[in-house]
């Protein structure tokens, strides 16, 4: 074989190599990536970033919770979790569920009228009248800063008269199913919803896991509601000028004003629930769930310093 043969062998080979490299360089450049709007590009999202690196021995914290979850905004992979898919009753973390979907049935300026039925709301309510009428993010304030069960279900009422629907118990049951089927969207398998105001009942239930993808969602699609609750208190107005004053049942506000949000639940069944939103530097943002504590502010402040501590 002569040596022309051979190199001219080579040459072809190496040409070929390099035109095959050019075909699989361009078959990536011309792939679209981009990851469509709405639920799935939230949830791609959620993996986007890497895992977090814990700071070596920090012990984790001892929790009095019988289901947690810690994770960040960006990472699915939980921090910390127990019981993460056990089926409990969220007391009033429903209420996120409840504000995200009615801020996306009502406009801000549409009316929320505080019936006779809404106001026989049970347990806490706020001190609003029957027959007082709020602007819808008013009436928001009052579900998350004082969880009052009225506010809630006259929002729930107020996005069902929207959409047609008859009867307060027409406009309620119409709510609560698209509070389910905003759930099924965001994948939460674990969650269903018979009320918008998180007292017992029965199949009324919620997962750790399943809460923090709600807040997930909730934060990267409506973050303004979360503004809303972490404040310590509010002053919100009926459209006749009349003046409601209240204050969050948060109690970890004021120890720690970091913190971008949360939820508070209490039932006899659900024990005590809370939701935090808490950022970590420099530039995450952790997601809190606890349920079924006897200590759950105790609870939560251990999660905190752990954090600070851990990241």
């Amino acid at each position: 074989m002569s040596l022309f043969f051979v190199l001219s062998s080579r040459k072809t080979e190496f040409v070929a190599v390099l035109a095959l490299a050019f075909l699989i360089l361009l078959s990536f450049m011309g792939r679209d990536d981009r990851v469509p709007s709405g639920t799935g590009a939230e949830q791609a999202s959620a993996e986007i970033m890497p895992a977090p690196v814990v700071v070596p021995n920090i012990a984790e914290p001892i929790l009095n919770a019988e289901a947690y979850m810690v994770r960040f905004a960006d990472n699915a992979s939980p921090l910390l979790t127990r019981h993460a898919d056990e089926a409990l009753s969220p007391a009033s973390l429903t209420k996120i569920m409840t504000v995200f979907a009615a801020r996306q049935i009502l406009a801000p300026d549409d009316n929320v009228l505080f019936t006779e039925d809404a106001k026989m709301a049970e347990t806490v309510r706020s001190d609003a009248s029957s027959g007082e009428i709020f602007m819808r993010d008013d009436a928001v304030r009052m579900a998350m800063i004082p969880s009052a069960n009225d506010a809630a279900l006259a929002l729930a009422d107020a996005a069902g008269r929207k959409a047609g629907e008859g009867d307060f118990e027409s406009r309620i049951a119409f709510f609560v199913r698209f509070m389910n089927e905003q759930a099924r969207v965001m994948g939460l398998h674990e969650t269903h919803f018979t009320n918008p105001t998180g007292l017992d009942a029965p199949g009324h239930m919620a997962s750790v896991r399943d809460l923090a993808e709600l807040v997930r969602v909730a934060l990267a699609r409506d973050p303004e509601m979360f503004a809303i609750s972490r404040e310590m208190a509010a002053d919100v107005f009926s459209t006749a000028g009349k003046r409601h004053t209240m204050e969050s049942t948060n109690d970890l506000l004021k120890e720690f004003p970091a913190l971008a949000g949360g939820k508070t639940g209490m039932t006899d069944n659900a024990k005590g629930t809370l939701v935090l939103v808490y950022p970590v530097p420099p530039h995450r943002t952790a997601i809190i769930v606890l349920m079924k504590s006897e200590d759950r502010f105790g609870d939560g402040r251990k999660i905190i310093r752990w954090l600070e501590e851990a990241f």
